[in-house]
């Protein structure tokens, strides 16, 4: 999935489910449409704001 990340910051209220490390929020875009999500600071896991969207971390793609 390419993403053009349009701004990335840290929100160390939000914790990633799999390792409790904090959360960067992220606006992207992906053909034209906006996406935001958060991806953890540690492991790349990204929880999206769209349930239609789906991670695709080592963890989730196991």
């Amino acid at each position: 999935m390419a993403l053009q990340i349009l701004q990335k910051q840290l929100d160390e209220s939000s914790h990633c489910p799999l390792c409790q490390a904090s959360m960067y929020w992220v606006d992207a875009e992906q053909f034209e449409q906006d996406i935001q999500f958060h991806e953890c600071s540690h492991c790349q896991h990204r929880v999206f704001k769209d349930t239609k969207m789906t991670c695709h971390c080592e963890t989730c793609t196991k």
